[in-house]
């Protein structure tokens, strides 16, 4: 959510361990200049998508978010 509002990604490391450390510990920041065009109410919710408090909530929301996806994907390709 935070890199389709912003377009960028939230942590930013060369190391895939790195940026799931960060991804768990560090607290996002919206120090970028494109977040002063979003609402607080949408700031508010990529910030709730980011508190989670353990890896295995991180894979499981990232497992529904994709299974949502997918899903809504296959409804317009057979619609198509």
């Amino acid at each position: 959510m935070y890199l389709m509002l912003s377009r960028h990604l939230p942590f930013d490391s060369n190391d895939d361990k790195e940026i799931g450390r960060k991804t768990i510990y560090q607290q996002i920041q919206f120090t970028h200049p494109i977040w002063q065009d979003v609402s607080a109410e949408a700031k508010d919710l990529v910030f709730s998508k980011f508190k989670f408090h353990s890896l295995i909530s991180v894979l499981i929301q990232i497992t529904n978010d994709l299974f949502v996806l997918k899903n809504c994907l296959t409804k317009i390709e057979k619609k198509e």
